[in-house]
C-alpha cells in the first residue's frame, strides 16, 4: 500500500513539473481558429522558453518561433485572458494585408489550408449546389451563410475553394467579398487598417531603431506605452521619453503579428496591434481531441 502511496506522490509531482517547466493543457476559448481549432478543443503547448519556469535557462531559443505556427498567448483586457492565433509576422518583417491576402517582405504568403474567407457564389441551381456544399461539410448553420434566391453568401476554407472552384462555370460563380469594409478599432499599432486591409507596418524587433516624428509615433506611439514601458509626450516640436528629450528610440522587445484562420470571425493583431513576446505563453505543439 506504502509503495502504491509513494508511486502516485511521484507522478503527481512529475505531472506538476511538467506543467510548471515544459508543457501545459488549454482549451481552445472561441472558435476564431476554424478551421484548424473549433472552441473546447484541448490543446498542449509547449511553454520551455516562453512560460515556464525554466525560461530564462531557455531564453537563447526563443527565436525559433516560425510563420503559420500557433501560439498561446495573454493579453490584459481588463483583466488577464489568454488567446490562440496563427504567428503570421515575425520580428523585423514587413507586413500589409491587400484584400485579406497576406504579404510579408513583399511576398505573398502562402496560407494554410484551413484559413477561412468569405465568398459569393452566383448559381442556378441550388439543389445541385446544395448537395455539393454538403458533400464538403457546409451547411446553413456555418459561419456567414446567407442565401437569396439568385446568390448564396457563404464562408469558405481555403480546401473548400479548390474543390469548389473545380465547378467555376456559367452555372456556379464564385467570387470573393473581401472588400475590406469593416473598420478594426483599438489597436496598439495605429494607421489605415481595417480587417481585410493593413497598411505596410514594420514589426519592432529588440534593437530596431525609430527617429521620432509625427508617423512614427502615429504608428507606434500606443505600442510604446502599452508595451515599452515608456512615456512619451511632446513639446511643440521635440519628444520626451520618460522625461527626457529624444530624437530617436530603440525597442526593447521583439514583437509578432497574429491573425485568426477565421479571418472575418477573430479579434487578433488587425484590432489589438502586435504582440510582445513576453506575452507569449508557448508553442501550440498537440489537439488532444
Amino acid at each position: 500500500m506504502f509503495l502504491i502511496f509513494k508511486v502516485v506522490c511521484a507522478l503527481l509531482v512529475s505531472v506538476v513539473i511538467l506543467r510548471l517547466c515544459f508543457f501545459d493543457i488549454y482549451n481552445v476559448p472561441s472558435d476564431s481558429m476554424l478551421d484548424a481549432l473549433k472552441r473546447k478543443d484541448l490543446i498542449v503547448i509547449n511553454k520551455t522558453t516562453y512560460s515556464g519556469m525554466l525560461e530564462s535557462v531557455f531564453a537563447r531559443f526563443k527565436s525559433n518561433l516560425k510563420t503559420n505556427e500557433l501560439v498561446v498567448f495573454s493579453r490584459l483586457m481588463p483583466e488577464q485572458s489568454y488567446f490562440v492565433k496563427r504567428c503570421v509576422g515575425l520580428p523585423g518583417d514587413y507586413i500589409k494585408i491587400v484584400n485579406s491576402q497576406v504579404i510579408i517582405n513583399s511576398k505573398l504568403v502562402r496560407e494554410p489550408l484551413t484559413v477561412r474567407h468569405p465568398y459569393k457564389i452566383v448559381y442556378k441551381n441550388f439543389i445541385r449546389l446544395e448537395q455539393i456544399l454538403k458533400h464538403l461539410g457546409i451547411n446553413q448553420f456555418d459561419f456567414g451563410y446567407r442565401r437569396t434566391p439568385s446568390f448564396l453568401n457563404i464562408e469558405l476554407n481555403n480546401q473548400q475553394r479548390v474543390e469548389l472552384g473545380k465547378l467555376d462555370n456559367q452555372d456556379v460563380i464564385i467570387s470573393n467579398t473581401m472588400d475590406g469594409s469593416n473598420p478594426a478599432s483599438d489597436s496598439q499599432i495605429q494607421g489605415q487598417h481595417c480587417l481585410n486591409n493593413f497598411s505596410l507596418l514594420h514589426i519592432p524587433h529588440s534593437g530596431m531603431k525609430i527617429a521620432l516624428n509625427d508617423t512614427t509615433v502615429t504608428i507606434y506611439g500606443k505600442l510604446l506605452s502599452d508595451f515599452e514601458n515608456v512615456k512619451l509626450t511632446r513639446i511643440g516640436s521635440t519628444f520626451f521619453i520618460n522625461r527626457s528629450p529624444a530624437k530617436y528610440y530603440s525597442f526593447i522587445n521583439n514583437y509578432y503579428f497574429v491573425l485568426g484562420d477565421n479571418r472575418d470571425n477573430s479579434e487578433d493583431s488587425r484590432y489589438f496591434g502586435v504582440i510582445p513576446e513576453y506575452n507569449i505563453m508557448g508553442k501550440v505543439i498537440l489537439k488532444i481531441n
